[in-house]
C-alpha cells in the first residue's frame, strides 16, 4: 500500500472585517406588536485566522483510499464580541475521515468523507453578551470524477 502524510498551514486576513452592514427596518407582525424596528450594524473587528491541517492517505485493498485528517482553527471571534449568529470565540477542530474507490477501469473516481467540527469559548463579563459559546457541524462530502 502507498502512504502519504500532508500538511497545511493556511493564513486568513479577517482583521479586514470591521462591521457586518446590516442597516434598513423590520415591519413586525402583528402578533408581536406590528411595529417597525431599525436594525443596526454589528461591530466585528475580528481577528485574523490561522489553521494547522494534517492528513494521512492510505491505497490498499485493490485501489481503494482511505483517508483521516484534523485541523486546528484559531478563532476569529474576539471575546468581547461574542454573537450567537458568529463562531464560538474560542479555538475549532475538524475531524474527518473518508475514502475514494476508482472504478471503470480509472475512469470515473467516487469519494465519500464524514467530518466532524467543534468549538467553544467562554465570555466572561468583557463581552457584549457574556457565557458559554460552542459550535458543533456534522457534514457529508460526496464526489464523483469522470476522467476523459
Amino acid at each position: 500500500p502507498a502512504h502519504r502524510l500532508l500538511a497545511q498551514y493556511t493564513f486568513i486576513q479577517y482583521s479586514k472585517s470591521h462591521v457586518l452592514d446590516i442597516g434598513g427596518t423590520v415591519a413586525l407582525p402583528a402578533a408581536l406588536g406590528g411595529s417597525t424596528v431599525s436594525l443596526s450594524d454589528i461591530d466585528q473587528w475580528w481577528k485574523n485566522q490561522h489553521t494547522l491541517r494534517f492528513g494521512y492517505e492510505t491505497t490498499c485493498f485493490e485501489a481503494l483510499t482511505l483517508r483521516a485528517g484534523y485541523a486546528l482553527n484559531t478563532s476569529a471571534v474576539p471575546t468581547e464580541r461574542a454573537r450567537a449568529t458568529f463562531s464560538s470565540p474560542g479555538m475549532s477542530h475538524n475531524l474527518t475521515v473518508g475514502a475514494g474507490k476508482s472504478i471503470l477501469e480509472g475512469g470515473i473516481d467516487l469519494n465519500g468523507a464524514f467530518e466532524y467540527a467543534f468549538g467553544a469559548g467562554t465570555v466572561g463579563s468583557e463581552g457584549i453578551l457574556a457565557g458559554d459559546y460552542s459550535s458543533n457541524a456534522f457534514v457529508i462530502h460526496a464526489g464523483a470524477t469522470l476522467h476523459l
